[in-house]
């Protein structure tokens, strides 16, 4: 019984014992706790009942743990029993696996920022149309709005030493379709950038010139190398007769590694909208609606950050979130964390465990 591995015993008998009745109980107690495969080999003895009884006993041991039993007349029929004994002991083993799932408790990702995922040139475009005088349900102006949106990004959203640019339109001239690089691509001074931005006064019936802001572009940032991010903020559509999707193309086209993320403000149209996340799409980016200034203070801090997307063995997409942000549910395993720049940053099999938070940040 303390033997490690496969205990057999191969046992040559007939079966006959006077004792055989008072050990009962014990041998099957035994048997039980040893558990020993039983191979035996029946030597005739006798016919009628008491044949029957000693094959019947015999059978019931070789039967107990998965054993075998033969009988055997001559030295021949000894040998194919000792034979097939062997080859049974050396039968693959059997194994019988019980698998207890209970609902593992998730735990939660959370992709911080770095360098790496960092863009190294920012430029925001601001719109400052007529339109921006419009008010919103609590009263304030969309512009108002608006300003305290960009004021808290550029205090606590955009890393400190970050060159970035500025170009506001609707501000200088009414009724005309002007943009104007208000701050030169720099390292951002929050401060001076946002006394620049409390500044704005939409002009009367100013319009808005989306592709020709955006046309200005590449000029803004000829100076930047590395990934660029745009961030073109606006209340309404193209109205100065441009092309926002061939800009896009076209300053694509020029730079390939920029990425233009577009927020939309108390945007109603679904055409418009739809135009806006397909231009987003084009220009590598993603699209932000917000109808208030909760919704417009969060598209700001995730436009200005990127996006990244978990996926599971098979390759699909099950969770998404934005870096330096909240962290995201998973249920346990193992992914892969994309994270969408131009190139994306691909971390590979990250661990999720149960109830607690895992932290990955890309250098």
């Amino acid at each position: 019984g303390n033997r490690q591995g496969d205990r057999v015993i191969m046992i040559i008998t007939d079966a006959q014992s006077g004792e055989e009745k008072n050990k009962t109980e014990p041998l099957w107690k035994a048997l039980a706790e040893a558990r020993p495969r039983i191979f035996s080999v029946e030597l005739h003895n006798g016919d009628g009942e008491a044949l029957a009884g000693q094959q019947d006993r015999m059978q019931d041991w070789a039967m107990a743990n998965h054993g075998d039993y033969v009988f055997f007349r001559s030295g021949a029929d000894l040998d194919h029993a000792l034979e097939r004994a062997l080859c049974k002991v050396r039968q693959p083993a059997r194994y019988r696996i019980v698998a207890r799932l209970g609902r593992l408790e998730p735990g939660t990702l959370r992709v911080g920022r770095s360098s790496r995922a960092a863009a190294a040139a920012m430029e925001l475009i601001i719109d400052a149309s007529g339109s921006m005088y419009k008010k919103q349900p609590d009263g304030r102006t969309r512009i108002a709005v608006a300003r305290e949106a960009v004021a808290n990004v550029l205090e606590h959203s955009i890393p400190a030493g970050t060159p970035v640019a500025l170009r506001v339109y609707g501000h200088r001239q009414a009724r005309s379709c002007r943009t104007d690089l208000e701050v030169r691509l720099a390292p951002l001074d929050p401060k001076k950038m946002n006394a620049i931005v409390q500044g704005l006064k939409p002009k009367d019936r100013s319009r808005t010139p989306l592709a020709a802001s955006l046309s200005k572009v590449a000029s803004d940032l000829r100076h930047a190398k590395g990934r660029k991010l745009v961030l073109l903020f606006t209340d309404g559509e193209e109205s100065c007769n441009g092309d926002p999707e061939k800009a896009i193309r076209e300053l694509r086209r020029k730079m390939p590694d920029v990425e233009i993320n577009i927020i939309g403000f108390a945007i109603k149209s679904k055409r418009t909208k739809r135009d806006f996340e397909n231009w987003a799409r084009l220009g590598n980016g993603r699209y932000f609606d917000a109808r208030d200034a909760d919704e417009l203070d969060t598209a700001m801090e995730a436009a200005v950050n990127p996006a990244f997307e978990v996926l599971d063995a098979e390759g699909s997409v099950i969770a998404r979130g934005t870096v330096g942000k909240a962290a995201v549910t998973l249920p346990p395993g193992h992914y892969d964390v994309r994270i969408r720049t131009v190139p994306p940053i691909v971390v590979r099999n990250v661990t999720i465990q149960p109830g607690k938070e895992s932290s990955i940040t890309p250098e």
